[in-house]
């Protein structure tokens, strides 16, 4: 199987990953950067190979294009989610996630986003019954749940008859590349040393490795990455204003509070509040 530079979407618009103090830069993204991953896994032929390996779906199975970072917002009062890779066949919706911090949310935001993509795919009028098996991947660097497993498998059953399974078909899958050593599938495990190590072992992740290589070398996505950082720093900018002056907010009107109360010097207002002297002068 090989796929040669122009196959990869060019038309992906992605959100940017960041080390935990500073934004990477281009040259230095990894497949588990969501960036690459949304880049890379958005071909159709890449995300249905993985799919395969891990679900053992039907080779002959027909998946639609896979959209990186698409974003789905059921309500305007409600929180949207923006996925990593989504995808779906007939009876199945799929989605994929690179999780490089072991996050104690995820549990939570698994439910979350199995819900959202539910409400999402279910129109009014439709019956539940129409609804697809749904799938909720997270490819993860670590070991959320610290028992030692490569894989945790979750699906809903009874808890006085575990044999008994709700048959929502719901599942939510965890991998983890800690421990990829002991992954008895030939090549799930070969994936995951490379999503751990960055080193190739069979034709499937020299494809992939051979297209993050390309990709670093890709003009138009390097400026696409830069952008999309600017515009990642600049909301952090505002957000980081906003929390600052929300404060600033809140200090004044506690100011104002124990002014009008009338039991509290300036002096012991301004410690109180962290605004200065002067400003709680004004205030009067």
């Amino acid at each position: 199987m090989k796929i040669e530079n122009e196959n990869i979407p060019q038309s992906v618009t992605l959100a940017v990953v960041g080390d935990e103090n500073r934004h990477k830069r281009y040259e230095e993204l990894t497949f588990m950067d969501d960036f690459m991953f949304g880049k890379i896994m958005s071909d159709k032929q890449n995300c249905k190979r993985f799919l395969e390996i891990l679900l053992h779906i039907d080779p002959d199975t027909e998946i639609a294009d896979p959209t990186a970072q698409s974003s789905v917002r059921v309500s305007p009062n409600a929180k949207s989610i923006t996925v990593d890779i989504r995808t779906h066949d007939s009876l199945n919706d799929y989605d994929l996630e690179a999780q490089k911090q072991p996050h104690a949310n995820l549990p939570k935001r698994a439910r979350y986003y199995q819900a959202m993509m539910d409400i999402d795919f279910l129109a009014p009028g439709k019956d539940y019954m129409e609804l697809r098996n749904n799938y909720i991947i997270f490819i993860c660097l670590h070991d959320l749940f610290h028992k030692g497993l490569p894989i945790y498998t979750f699906r809903n059953r009874c808890d006085e008859d575990t044999s008994v399974e709700l048959n929502d078909r719901t599942t939510k899958i965890f991998l983890n590349a800690s421990k990829c050593d002991i992954i008895k599938d030939k090549e799930l495990k070969a994936f995951m040393e490379y999503v751990k190590t960055g080193r190739t072992a069979d034709d499937y992740t020299e494809i992939i490795n051979d297209l993050v290589q390309k990709a670093r070398e890709n003009p138009t996505w390097k400026r696409e990455y830069m952008d999309a950082m600017m515009d990642a720093v600049h909301q952090q900018r505002e957000m980081r204003e906003a929390e600052k002056k929300g404060e600033r907010n809140a200090r004044l009107e506690t100011a104002r509070r124990m002014l009008s109360r009338g039991k509290a010097t300036t002096q012991e207002i301004a410690e109180d509040t962290g605004l200065t002297v002067e400003e709680i002068e004004q205030l009067r």
